[in-house]
């Protein structure tokens, strides 16, 4: 009987060490974005929203964050003074603060459907067009910048 239990508890320990061995090795960081952290290397867009929202004469638009809000109901003139010379999005998340994340990745991480010829509309934004992760702990900040002016 001492040899079955013998024979057995070794076939279990090399059972959970084979599994155990297809296991990738514990992240040197302690997050599970790994390669964000690697690519945050590469500092994409490291004025945040500010490298993306600029006047687009190609498109005819002007996409500034103070010019787009100028027409949001409850954006006032004092708003849109605000927007265009304080650190964005910090400012937005002073009435924002509840919904701005939802708000911001449904905008730039979702999908639309083109009215003109009901085609998918993808918008190509990724995690660190916006974010920062901190190569020591793994948590996320916003990158921030400033809006040029006209």
């Amino acid at each position: 009987m001492g040899t079955k239990i013998l024979i057995a508890s070794i076939l279990i320990i090399g059972i959970i060490t084979l599994s155990l061995a297809g296991l990738p090795a514990v992240l040197s960081k302690p997050s599970v974005f790994q390669g964000l952290l690697s690519a945050s290397d590469r500092n994409v867009k490291p004025n945040g929203c500010v490298d993306c929202h600029q006047p687009r004469p190609d498109i005819g638009r002007d996409l500034r964050l103070s010019v787009l809000t100028s027409g949001i109901k409850n954006h006032t003139s004092d708003t849109i003074n605000s927007v265009s010379n304080s650190e964005l999005p910090t400012i937005c998340k002073t009435c924002h603060v509840n919904r701005l994340g939802n708000t911001l990745h449904l905008i730039h991480l979702g999908y639309e459907i083109n009215p003109e010829n009901n085609s998918t509309i993808s918008h190509t934004g990724e995690c660190l067009y916006c974010h920062a992760p901190d190569q020591s702990t793994g948590k996320m900040s916003f990158k921030t910048g400033y809006e040029d002016k006209p």
